[in-house]
């Protein structure tokens, strides 16, 4: 999972009401989302580094986590090499221990240019998915896929990183795949839908379909 997507997802846990993901070098803002206070870069980076500081002259480097409480509600975590600071309604150790249970997630997200092209592929078949469950039965068209996910990924390296939610595949992550086994096996899941469509529909119509997925996708990269 990217950094950012790992981050949003802050946002889903109740109590969370906001975060910014702050550069411990220069302070700078990396990421943030929900309601957060206009400063809020300032005042991560500022207690964040003070906090650097004390923990180390104490030997208590690194810190588990600073609980700021006044107008705002911040709890404020190192996490990988910066300053989070997540701004929630109550200062609650529930709170924190999911917010902790995130940011502890194993990444999955591996080489990013490998996971362009992985997300590039499943982008395609999410496609196909749609145009050729038209006239047809979604729920087949999902459980084919979700199958042959399963059955074409012979040494067990694809099936935990795709997910296919009704017609839609989604990729979280890339990890441990290079290029070369992302085309190999996406080809093979791709050829696998088309093969599907020939026998509903008949070669003309499934090339048709497929010539609507072309001209979408290069409609996309305009």
């Amino acid at each position: 999972m990217e950094q950012g997507e790992r981050l949003k997802k802050l946002l889903q846990i109740e109590g969370v009401i906001g975060f910014a993901y702050v550069n411990s070098e220069d302070g700078s803002l990396i990421h943030s989302g929900g309601i957060t206070p206009g400063n809020i870069d300032e005042i991560v980076a500022f207690i964040g580094s003070a906090s650097d500081i004390i923990a180390k002259s104490f030997n208590n480097y690194p810190y588990k986590e600073i609980k700021i409480e006044g107008k705002d509600k911040i709890v404020i975590f190192r996490f990988q090499e910066h300053y989070l600071g997540c701004i929630m309604e109550e200062l609650k150790d529930k709170t924190i221990d999911d917010i902790k249970a995130i940011l502890e997630e194993e990444d999955i997200t591996g080489d990013p240019a490998v996971l362009r092209v992985f997300k590039g592929k499943a982008r395609q078949i999410s496609l196909l998915l749609e145009e050729f469950s038209k006239g047809s039965d979604p729920e087949k068209w999902s459980g084919l896929v979700s199958r042959a996910a399963i059955a074409l990924d012979r040494e067990n390296k694809f099936s935990e990183l795709l997910v296919v939610d009704g017609l839609e595949m989604n990729v979280k992550g890339a990890k441990g795949l290079t290029k070369e086994e992302v085309n190999k096996y996406m080809k093979l899941l791709l050829d696998f839908i088309v093969k599907e469509a020939i026998k509903e529909f008949g070669s003309d119509e499934a090339k048709r379909r497929v010539h609507t997925v072309i001209e979408k996708l290069s409609g996309e990269k305009k």
